[in-house]
């Protein structure tokens, strides 16, 4: 979901375009930062109020090779091929440029970014006493189990020490 309203950013755009003042005025004026207010006119400009709606957008591989090229063929700034191809970032372009230069078309078909779902875990068992008390059991062997191997690593750490103790108490006794 968009943070701002179609109906808020028409009347952004609008202000502007009947000249009520520039974009650092407008920004002040709605409480939003002025390159918001250039970006939205630049999108109506080449997209109309079409070019507004947004969000939510996924884009091929293709797509998003195309878009890299174009920008360079026509040697074009980030900004001006987000407005260019209608893609409401100009960071989505600029992360786009980063995996490819980083590692060519393969980089580009990625997921798209965002938190991920947790609509295929499984669904937890209900707790019955049978299934906690197989919890019991099995958290009790893990426990044992943890402890044999501290203890293990104890010894282990224990005879290194003991054998270095002798050879350096055997070095010193050779050189007495």
């Amino acid at each position: 979901m968009s943070k701002y309203t179609m109906k808020f950013k028409k009347k952004v755009v609008m202000d502007y375009l009947n000249k009520e003042g520039g974009y650092n005025y407008i920004g002040r004026k709605y409480g939003i930062d002025f390159t918001m207010v250039r970006r939205w006119v630049r999108i109506y400009s080449v997209h109309g109020w079409k070019g507004l709606e947004g969000g939510g957008k996924s884009y091929t591989t293709k797509f998003k090779l195309d878009v890299i090229n174009y920008m360079k063929d026509n040697n074009l700034s980030v900004l001006e091929t987000a407005s260019k191809f209608n893609i409401g970032a100009h960071s989505t372009v600029t992360k786009w440029v980063e995996q490819y230069e980083a590692g060519g078309v393969l980089f580009l078909n990625g997921k798209k970014g965002g938190r991920k779902s947790n609509m295929n875990k499984k669904i937890p068992k209900k707790n019955t006493k049978e299934t906690l008390e197989e919890e019991v059991i099995r958290l009790r062997a893990e426990n044992a189990y943890l402890k044999k191997l501290k203890t293990l690593i104890q010894k282990q750490e224990l005879s290194k020490k003991k054998s270095r103790l002798k050879q350096s108490y055997s070095s010193r006794k050779n050189s007495n």
